[in-house]
């Protein structure tokens, strides 16, 4: 079975003869998959992010969504309408007056019937917890809200792939919570995922991690795999979970955790079972 989207030996820069920004790139997502892509700044993860819809195209290799190549400039509309994009700054992907009217835009664009368009936007309010926030004005919102309002006018037109470049990092913990959560509860509904971030808390809860480091993919792996290995991220330059940093410093104390656990709760569940053997 063909992957949702496929990176086939991707390189890209921004001029002739400059350096390359990303190269030899080869990535998938699958159909209803939670992808995380994590670097430090300047690792390339933007540009990543910006080839899976066609906002950038490969200088070589091609980029497949749902059979569809990117350079073909006729597929660029079904393409976007397959990946959505939710970006850093949700204020700049603000175009109404009122969060309803915000969250119609797109799908008014879309040629959706009126009673299809105000069942989408009740449904997608309450996926993303915005229903009470319908006739506020975008901007008076808190940092999480506005960022949930932004996937909810994604999220209705209903792509099968959405794309957060960032979209977390400007947030406190409670907003970026709120927003995980919202993935969460789209890749419940069938969505596939990718997250462009550099906290790192936030691949715990994906079903693959992707490191890139100058441009390459290093890893790509599942993130209990790729959490086994805390050297390794720290030479990447980012940061451990403080949830698995622990973890690790546990073992080096001879406590016998049977794996790595990414769920506070299921690590206190360990850790009560082995107080209660000893």
């Amino acid at each position: 079975m063909s992957s949702l989207l496929a990176m086939k030996d991707v390189f890209f820069r921004y001029q002739d003869e400059a350096p390359w920004t990303l190269q030899a790139m080869n990535v998938t997502v699958e159909k209803g998959e939670w992808l995380t892509i994590v670097g430090r700044n300047g690792s390339g993860k933007s540009t990543f992010a910006k080839l899976l819809n066609g906002l950038l195209l490969p200088t070589e290799g091609e980029v497949i969504v749902d059979g569809c190549n990117t350079k073909n400039e006729q597929a660029l509309f079904p393409i976007r309408q397959r990946v959505g994009m939710v970006f850093q700054n949700p204020d700049n992907q603000f175009v109404a007056t009122t969060v309803e009217d915000d969250i119609a835009f797109g799908l008014e664009n879309m040629g959706i019937e009126p009673d299809e368009m105000k069942a989408r936007i009740e449904k997608y309010a309450s996926l993303t917890g915005t229903q009470h926030l319908l006739k506020e004005e975008p901007h008076r919102l808190s940092g999480g809200q506005k960022q949930r309002v932004a996937i909810a006018g994604v999220a209705a037109m209903e792509p099968e792939l959405i794309v957060f470049d960032e979209a977390t990092s400007m947030l406190d913990p409670s907003g970026r919570e709120e927003v995980l959560t919202t993935i969460k509860n789209l890749q419940q509904q069938g969505s596939a995922i990718v997250t462009i971030t550099h906290y790192m808390e936030e691949a715990l809860q994906s079903d693959r991690v992707v490191l890139i480091q100058e441009g390459q993919v290093m890893v790509d792996e599942d993130p209990l795999s790729f959490f086994e290995k805390t050297d390794r991220i720290r030479e990447a330059g980012l940061t451990v979970p403080p949830l698995i940093a622990l973890q690790h410093q546990l073992r080096e104390r001879g406590i016998p955790l049977q794996r790595l656990f990414l769920k506070e709760e299921e690590l206190m569940e360990q850790l009560w079972i082995l107080s209660s053997t000893t």
